[in-house]
């Protein structure tokens, strides 16, 4: 039976692991380094959990799973059997629970692949006489073609550290993707659930590639990815609103870009501190975000991987900043309210597998007079100015409004229920619609030039009529009491005639430059 290429693949890099393989020792922690760009950010969080479960329970240094790989010279190494006055078949051959203990030469340091927050947290806890590790070895010069595989796959080794991020798992899927690294890759997916396999992949799937490519632009953020959520990614391509998705993404590049002036090294430094300190501030609005964020930075107490200079030009940016700092993990909790206001939105109009909210709207949308220039704008709540918009621009202008109007009243139109039947099959007590804000919304649909059955439904069943209808029959059970038809429909629009003496309260007031600016 033929081989796959993965299998191929794991043959040889065992064979060169092997090569590069010289054996267990006991080292100390003072000998071990973490040098390298590849190994994991540092998290101290991580570091203080591995604390907790030190203290709480035995560290494990003799246990294979929890062992350290590390490089040594081949020079260095046999000068280290020397003064330890142990040989090389003792550090092949020896029990693993009972190696040499490897002396190395003055102020040398092993370069350690992983197991950094293992060693930091190991560091405070174990005193000075005990303060040793167990180091796998291997030599350095991983030059070959496999030997640098190998020692990528030592680098990415973890046991009782953490579990890798979201966000790490999807850079290394899709590092290993453009590489045509396909053993890498498949070890990274199978990091992920079902589910989360699934979602990647639905993911890279979706649109020819065009999303992926969006998150993809922020790859050279790290810093950014602590915030990624891998198991979110299926609700991201249900709710069907893949242009303000794809909008959202780049206002994130765009705003870091905007901050390192496109810089690569400087983005590559921002770490996941720096995006947590800075995500939903807004220095330049808020004076209270500006004053702590202005001491941390020039402190050092974030971006501590840039000089002082560099953290005064960062500040020269960020104190104009008057929105809120965007990151991977604002979007993902923007999209729950981002899936609720586009559930609203979707009362107006029929969406097909194919659709996306915009461009379902976007067919519906027709001016009633192309020749005008005047354009409705609601200023607040069913109040309206007429304003002059370029005809190309008016469905733009229409669309933010019925976005606008969702947002503000959303909770008032939850999902139609005949449409999300088997989503909210397992869900009690689902909340029935206004039918008063369903109406003053198909009614601002139909004024700002969209025409669908849905909206003319929603416009026909008068809510007024209706409210107007369920009185009568309340007050008077229809079991004891009865109106004929032509009582019943008279007193029926005298009391929609008091529903019309109501002055409307001017509310949530959307100004027209903020409206066409944002």
């Amino acid at each position: 039976m033929r081989r796959s290429r993965v299998v191929d693949e794991e043959i040889k890099l065992e064979a060169q692991r092997h090569l590069k393989y010289r054996g267990i020792a006991w080292v100390r922690l003072e000998n071990l380094n973490f040098p390298l760009k590849d190994s994991r950010e540092l998290d101290s969080k991580n570091v203080e959990r591995l604390k907790e479960l030190f203290q709480k329970d035995t560290i494990r240094r003799l246990d294979s799973k929890n062992r350290i790989p590390a490089e040594i010279d081949e020079v260095d190494l046999n000068e280290a059997i020397r003064i330890s006055n142990t040989s090389a078949e003792s550090l092949m051959h020896s029990r693993d629970d009972n190696p040499p203990f490897l002396k190395l030469p003055p102020n040398y340091q092993l370069t350690c692949l992983h197991g950094r927050h293992r060693i930091l947290a190991a560091r405070e806890i174990l005193p000075s006489i005990d303060s040793w590790w167990t180091v796998d070895l291997y030599l350095t010069g991983m030059k070959h073609f496999y030997a640098q595989k190998v020692r990528r796959s030592l680098i990415e080794e973890y046991s009782n550290e953490d579990k890798p991020s979201d966000g790490e798992i999807y850079r290394k899927v899709r590092q290993y993707e453009r590489e045509g690294n396909i053993l890498f890759k498949k070890r990274w997916m199978a990091r992920l659930t079902d589910h989360g396999r699934r979602s990647l992949r639905q993911l890279f799937d979706y649109e020819d590639g065009e999303l992926t490519a969006a998150f993809d632009k922020l790859l050279d953020v790290p810093g950014l990815w602590s915030g990624m959520r891998i198991s979110t990614l299926h609700k991201l391509l249900d709710i069907k609103c893949y242009e303000e998705t794809l909008h959202y993404l780049e206002h994130i590049r765009q705003f870091w870009h905007r901050i390192f002036h496109g810089d690569k090294n400087a983005l590559s430094r921002v770490n996941n501190f720096d995006v947590k300190s800075l995500e939903l501030k807004a220095p330049g609005y808020s004076t209270h975000d500006a004053q702590i964020l202005k001491g941390e930075l020039l402190s050092g107490q974030i971006f501590s991987n840039f000089n002082q200079q560099e953290r005064e030009a960062i500040w020269g940016e960020l104190q104009s900043i008057d929105f809120l700092v965007p990151s991977l993990f604002t979007f993902f909790e923007d999209l729950k309210y981002l899936s609720a206001c586009a559930d609203s939105l979707k009362r107006l109009v029929k969406i097909s597998r194919r659709d996306t909210v915009y461009s379902a709207l976007q067919r519906k949308f027709c001016l009633a007079n192309e020749l005008s220039d005047q354009y409705a704008i609601e200023i607040s709540q069913s109040t309206f100015v007429n304003r002059s918009i370029p005809a190309k621009d008016c469905f733009d202008v229409g669309y933010r409004q019925l976005w606008a109007f969702a947002m503000r009243n959303y909770k008032e139109i939850p999902p139609d229920t005949k449409k999300k039947k088997k989503d909210l099959l397992a869900k009690s007590g689902v909340e029935k619609a206004d039918e008063t804000m369903l109406s003053e919304f198909a009614a601002l649909a139909d004024r700002l030039g969209f025409a669908s059955p849905e909206i003319q439904t929603l416009k026909q069943s008068s809510s007024d009529r209706e409210i107007a209808l369920q009185a009568l029959l309340k007050a008077r059970k229809p079991e004891w009491y009865q109106y004929d038809e032509t009582t019943l429909t008279s007193n029926v629009a005298q009391i929609m005639k008091l529903f019309s003496t109501a002055s409307v309260i001017a509310r949530h007031e959307d100004t027209l430059s903020t409206l066409l600016t944002h």
